[in-house]
């Protein structure tokens, strides 16, 4: 329905328009639990690959020589605008709160 159409219903057509629509607009209930999920996910992916790259099983076993070659790797463009970056960031933070 276009917005002129609309405009000459009657008010409580207007209203049941406008109740249809809430109806049918799209929802994606609890969705920041999805994306706590996927960010989860990231972290998980990343601390994997970091302990097997540095053949490390606890984050206190990664010097800080490996942290700044990591936080270089987030900073210097490699890692630019990938999905994984956050999860770096996550290592790089958990590292920092454990020393």
């Amino acid at each position: 329905m276009s917005a002129t159409e609309f405009e000459t219903l009657s008010p409580e057509a207007k209203q049941a328009q406008m109740e249809l629509l809430e109806e049918t607009a799209f929802e994606w209930p609890r969705m920041h639990k999805w994306e706590e999920n996927i960010l989860r996910d990231i972290d998980e992916t990343v601390e994997q690959y970091v302990f097997e790259h540095y053949g490390v099983d606890e984050i206190g076993e990664i010097t800080e020589e490996q942290i700044a070659e990591l936080q270089n790797f987030v900073d210097g463009g490699d890692a630019d605008g990938s999905i994984l970056s956050s999860g770096f960031y996550t290592l790089i933070n958990w590292w920092e709160n454990e020393q």
